[in-house]
């Protein structure tokens, strides 16, 4: 996480939304079980963590943690936006 430019210190400061290319309700198991306990860890620490709402056009964020591998156009509104993007590819069946 550290790569992209934030600070140990500003971890529990942090606004992150998660972000997945696939429903929980048709890949559940260790996908679902990874990014759920990744959520709840960050919270544990201090971090705010929601769900990215698609359809909310106003939902804020410091980085989001995509899990998957994004579109490179993806990152780059991401960016244009000033919004970090933090990857997580989970190499299981779903991927």
């Amino acid at each position: 996480m550290w790569h992209v430019g934030i600070k140990a210190s500003t971890i529990g400061e942090l606004k992150v939304l998660f972000d997945h290319p696939n429903p929980f309700c048709l890949a559940h198991g260790g996908f679902q079980i990874q990014i759920e306990q990744t959520k709840q860890a960050l919270g544990t620490v201090g971090c705010e963590v929601e769900w990215l709402r698609w359809w909310e056009p106003n939902q804020g964020a410091d980085l989001i943690h995509y899990f998957g591998r994004p579109h490179p156009a993806y990152i780059r509104q991401c960016h244009e936006k000033g919004v970090k993007v933090v990857m997580s590819e989970l190499l299981t069946g779903v991927s």
